[in-house]
């Protein structure tokens, strides 16, 4: 009978945390699932095959924002564990731990440590993204290119999501631990700075190195 319990709470748990996901958002993609090869599943990924399941198991292509930030968080709380053991053996860089979790030909999946540091004035061109808030907070700045000043600021705690549509120019601060997922996969972002007179300007674009 224990045994049985057991099983029925495992369940129960899944389902609601597939209610989670879909939970809000009605409209179901009516496309195929993403192509995953064998060489770029093993240079892209740092997840085990359980995490990797959970990622390929529904569709995702032309999915919003916000529909993103909740799978995020889907997979954040199914795979906490893995997540953390993956960014405590990774060594910091600029400030930072970063972990590219999961990439296929469709979607990136980085978890992120923040340790009262952030990044610089970006955006992800052509992807949209979905974060959620695993652990701590962080601060997001939003800007309009030329001016220089934020237009929008905000603080998101545990358990928060973030939505990035395509194009978003911001920043991001903080100290904690966050899932992000890009779509389609990320593979360049555009850097931006403050020039002499006092505008914000692209100066240049970088690979996938670090959202």
């Amino acid at each position: 009978m224990l045994t049985l319990g057991r099983t029925s709470a495992y369940m129960n748990s899944k389902f609601l945390q597939i209610l989670i996901l879909f939970c809000g958002l009605l409209t179901v993609p009516t496309v195929g699932r993403a192509t995953e090869t064998p060489a770029l599943w093993r240079a892209g990924r740092t997840c085990s095959d359980e995490f990797r399941k959970s990622v390929l198991w529904v569709p995702k292509q032309d999915w919003s924002p916000r529909r993103l930030a909740y799978f995020a968080r889907y997979l954040a709380t199914d795979h906490a564990a893995e997540i953390y053991g993956a960014l405590s053996r990774t060594k910091p860089v600029n400030g930072r731990v970063y972990v590219k979790m999961y990439e296929d030909t469709q979607m990136t999946v980085w978890a992120i440590k923040w340790e009262q540091n952030g990044t610089g004035i970006h955006d992800h061109m052509l992807s949209d993204a979905g974060i959620y808030v695993m652990k701590g907070y962080i601060i997001e700045n939003r800007f309009q290119p030329p001016a220089s000043a934020p237009i929008e600021t905000n603080r998101y705690a545990k358990g928060d999501i973030l939505e990035v549509p395509k194009g978003t120019v911001h920043s991001v601060s903080g100290d904690g631990v966050t899932l992000h997922i890009y779509l389609p996969k990320l593979d360049v972002m555009t850097n931006y700075q403050v020039n002499p007179s006092g505008l914000l300007v692209p100066v240049g674009q970088e690979q996938d190195n670090a959202p």
